[in-house]
């Protein structure tokens, strides 16, 4: 038997899945990785694939049957977690390089 049980939390949708006595709780990645980072983590890690070489996305795409794109292996892995350049985002008050 299983029993589904929809939550809103802090904007966040938490699916509770009741199955054979046994609670299983799904969130998105955005509310996993805060979680992690404020220490409330069940013990469920986050995925991250970090930043594939632009020679194997193709590769990878082919393997997997999807899109040769990053998103599309960040989307088939589950990633949790994405990598942003600081370079292009960070301006030093001074505008002194980084």
């Amino acid at each position: 038997m299983v029993d589904t049980e929809y939550t809103k939390k802090k904007g966040v949708i938490i699916t509770n899945i009741h199955t054979y006595g046994k609670r299983v709780i799904l969130m998105n990645s955005r509310q996993k990785v805060m979680d992690i980072f404020n220490r409330k983590s069940n013990g469920e890690g986050a995925m991250w694939t970090g930043h594939p070489n632009a020679n194997t996305v193709p590769v990878f795409a082919k393997e997997w049957g999807i899109e040769p794109t990053q998103e599309a292996i960040f989307d088939y892995l589950n990633d949790d977690c994405r990598r942003i350049n600081a370079d292009s985002a960070y301006q030093h008050p001074e505008a002194k390089q980084c």
